[in-house]
């Protein structure tokens, strides 16, 4: 047990589920490995050592947690059992496949679930496996919706029957005849369309196409020209079939689409907030009191990173009181942000082809901009001085902003070409995020974004994941499909001969174009050139490609894509509540708690003083019979002491005057419980600090 748990042993686990993985993008190339050669050898021996491996694992954890009797069996873990499953399968296929006859054609086929060996990732990635576990959890909740969505495929499906039954079919020949008859006279095929409504099940796939949104309007244009039963159809012949396909989009694509969205972000937003641990939903941990007096405790820190600007200017110099007047000014963040827009549009107005009249105005225009970044980064660096400027991340950004400007200055002016001068003129766009921190909104959709990138990382690589394993299988089922690509699906770049072109393919898939991939590998046919005719053994269907195509869009394109909108507005949600977007403006509420806080502040730090000073009050009782100088360090202290209780008293005011601000808040509010405890403490924290300074005084 120590063993399985053991970080070390984790990692080396870990370690090996990645090199399998990879080991399978390689492998499913259809020419790669050469039969017979070295490399097969190579090959085989590392996965026979991959599947040694996880045996041994598989074996070490049955021992350690008990297969089925203990509290932690191994079997009682769904993931366990995955694992299990995986080797047992790989075990039966490494032994039984030197058979011959049916036996071991069919126990080879097995090896195709070597693509399920990168699911043993999610169970070693705490982060991964409790994105699962939320997913799976509110899958539930949401088969409400799915089983809707089933009814209304049945229901859509019927009726498609009903009205196009047999009418999709049309005759192959360039200039068809008008029917079924004269066109197989004239040495025609009569054939079907690829997607059509002739039984339950090709309405079903006609259907799931339009509920996905994607090439739909080619299926209403085939019913808008749709005639009779064996005959050819005619160019908008029947207009009015595009109702129903309208029909279709509306109840499918926009309404249950949209239904089934909104519950899965709904539920996993809940269920992940329950679970407490997924990075970027983490949820509400803080009750509308506490946010108030947190956004308030922010103001204080932002405003405390300004304190800059309340330094006596009558002891500076020349040039720093310069740049602290122009800092000060109150146009000063307009004026930046106006010729920060001007660069922007100036960064737009570049193209291709310009006179060189217009190159010449653009370049002066760049040495224009990048000194006048330069010229703002100096004052600011002057007016706050450096640790100020630096604790602003902010700051940090205008400043890398402008080293790359000046970096590009120097490239231009030194007659520099080549990919490295292109770097720092490529960085010009990170001028831009200059104008993210102007606007309250702006920030809040930059903090969202933030906050959601742990999120968004898991997301991705669990799609990431998703793609690797159905490339894998696409290159084992579909790798027999090389070309010439004539459809608009699988082509010379997105094909399933290698993993990376299955995974170029897929990635279209995920962005919504995926049907026409789809065609391409569910209908085959082999075409005449000249004719048009389809071969000897006509058209015939991969229904295979129906399980391997709907089960990706719905798990990547349906479920993963759509969790990013879950997370991108929980954080959006949950960042604009606590920067107070949504809140009713009250800056006396705000400047009531903020004044608490800093009366707070005053207590804790100049209390802390006082410690110090009565440490060195007990240093000296002991040093009595030392040679310290008792008196000079006497009057020290008192100094000290005298300072600290005056100050203290500056910051807070006299006793009188506290005492009638409390009673002030007391009548505003109504009710001595709807003050703070924090405010009370804050408000008798000062004097009870002077107090403490004038008991320790010493005579």
């Amino acid at each position: 047990l120590r063993l399985i748990d053991h970080k070390s042993f984790q990692f080396v686990v870990l370690m090996l589920i990645c090199a399998s993985s990879f080991l399978l993008a390689p492998q499913a190339d259809v020419d790669w490995p050469v039969p017979g050669s070295s490399t097969e050898w190579w090959v085989d021996a590392a996965d026979i050592c991959f599947t040694a491996a996880f045996t041994v694992e598989m074996l070490l954890r049955m021992i350690a947690l008990t297969v089925q009797t203990g509290p932690q069996a191994y079997l009682k873990d769904s993931w366990n059992c995955l694992d299990g499953f995986i080797v047992v399968m790989s075990l039966l296929t490494y032994g039984l496949s030197n058979f011959g006859g049916g036996i071991g054609r069919v126990l080879k086929a097995f090896r195709v679930l070597r693509v399920l060996r990168p699911l043993r990732m999610i169970k070693t990635v705490p982060s991964l496996k409790l994105v699962i576990d939320a997913t799976l959890v509110s899958l539930p909740s949401i088969m409400t919706v799915c089983a809707l969505g089933f009814i209304i495929m049945i229901i859509l499906g019927v009726l498609g029957i009903t009205l196009f039954k047999g009418l999709f079919w049309s005759c192959s020949l360039e200039e068809p005849p008008a029917t079924k008859t004269e066109c197989e006279a004239a040495g025609g095929e009569w054939q079907n369309a690829p997607f059509n409504f002739d039984n339950i099940g090709h309405a079903s796939v006609a259907v799931f196409i339009i509920s996905t949104g994607d090439n739909w309007q080619d299926l209403m244009w085939s019913g808008m020209d749709v005639s009779a039963m064996d005959k050819q159809p005619v160019k908008k012949n029947s207009p009015l079939s595009a109702i129903y396909f309208v029909f279709v989009v509306v109840v499918a694509f926009f309404f249950w689409a949209n239904l089934f969205v909104s519950a899965l972000v709904d539920n996993f937003s809940r269920v992940a907030s329950e679970l407490q641990g997924i990075p970027g939903l983490e949820g509400y941990r803080y009750s509308e009191s506490q946010r108030k007096w947190l956004q308030a405790l922010s103001v204080g820190l932002e405003e405390a990173k300004e304190a800059w600007r309340d330094v006596n200017m009558e002891n500076l110099d020349l040039v720093r009181w310069t740049c602290l007047k122009l800092r000060k000014w109150k146009n000063w963040d307009n004026f930046v942000i106006f010729f920060i827009t001007c660069n922007a549009v100036q960064l737009c107005l570049i193209r291709y082809g310009a006179p060189p009249e217009e190159v010449r105005v653009m370049d002066i225009l760049g040495i224009v901009f990048t000194v006048m970044y330069v010229v703002e980064t100096a004052i600011n660096i002057i007016a706050m001085e450096w640790s100020a400027y630096w604790d602003s991340s902010w700051h940090r950004v205008d400043f890398v902003v402008t080293v790359l400007g000046v970096l590009e200055l120097a490239a231009d002016l030194i007659g520099g070409e080549g990919g490295f001068v292109t770097v720092f003129r490529t960085a010009r766009f990170f001028r831009l995020f200059k104008m993210l921190k102007s606007s309250r909104g702006v920030r809040s959709l930059l903090n969202t974004f933030l906050s959601a990138l742990p999120g968004v990382v898991n997301i991705m690589m669990l799609m990431a994941l998703l793609m690797h394993i159905y490339a894998c299988l696409g290159c084992t089922l579909y790798g027999s499909l090389t070309g010439p690509y004539l459809g608009n699906g699988l082509t010379a770049y997105t094909n399933f001969k290698d993993w990376p072109s299955a995974m170029m393919l897929l990635f279209v898939v995920l962005s919504g174009n995926w049907v026409g991939a789809f065609q391409d590998v569910y209908w085959t046919c082999e075409v005449d050139p000249v004719t048009g005719a389809h071969g000897a053994e006509g058209c015939s269907y991969r229904w295979s490609a129906i399980f391997y195509f709907f089960s990706f869009v719905i798990l990547g394109l349906c479920l993963l894509s759509n969790l990013f909108v879950a997370i991108l507005l929980e954080r959006f949600d949950y960042a604009s509540t606590m920067e107070g977007v949504y809140d009713e403006q009250n800056p006396f509420d705000m400047m009531r708690r903020l004044t608490i806080i800093r009366r707070f502040a005053y207590k804790v730090r100049y209390r802390l003083k006082m410690v110090q000073t009565l440490r060195s009050v007990e240093e000296l009782n002991t040093g009595r019979d030392s040679n310290i100088d008792a008196p000079g360090l006497r009057r020290s202290l008192n100094a000290r002491i005298s300072t600290i209780s005056s100050h203290s008293l500056r910051k807070c005011g006299s006793p009188a005057e506290v005492e009638d601000e409390r009673s002030g808040q007391n009548r505003a509010t109504g009710s001595r419980n709807s003050r703070s405890p924090l405010s009370s403490e804050g408000q008798g924290g000062c004097h009870a600090s002077s107090s403490a300074a004038a008991s320790a005084s010493l005579s």
